[in-house]
């Protein structure tokens, strides 16, 4: 973290309200200048003000104030993501499985779990 602070990739962004911490979010940049979130939290007391909404807009006014390229929120489909914006960017997610016997057991038991979260979803409102 150190090492990152030096490079200029590291950004540590809290609101407050009044005087007492909201929220933070450590912030990640990229080699191409595009910005990461990697880990927000916030003051539960604080719950009301929404004080990770507030965070969010005056870290994304102050990216685009200094023109960076983009903010990306990381994996996961939660509402916030979609709501402020993000757009979905295709993954590709690949599993090797050795061709012994514990790994084509293993490799059943990833396609099933696999199989049930989408089942799941089909019949799960997000």
């Amino acid at each position: 973290m150190h090492d990152l602070y030096d490079q200029q990739r590291l950004s540590l962004s809290q609101a407050r309200i009044d005087g007492q911490p909201a929220a933070v979010s450590l912030n990640l940049r990229n080699e191409d200048g595009g910005w990461c979130l990697y880990q927000s939290g916030m003051n539960s007391e604080l719950r009301e003000h929404q004080p990770g909404w507030l965070l969010n807009v005056l870290v994304l006014q102050d990216l685009v104030a200094r023109g960076v390229p983009y903010y990306d929120y990381l994996r996961g489909d939660e509402r916030y993501k979609r709501e402020l914006g993000a757009v979905e960017v295709p993954q590709i997610h690949l599993r090797l499985a050795a061709p012994h016997l514990a790994g084509r057991i293993r490799h059943s038991l990833w396609t099933t779990q696999d199989w049930l979260r989408d089942l799941t979803r089909q019949w799960v409102p997000a």
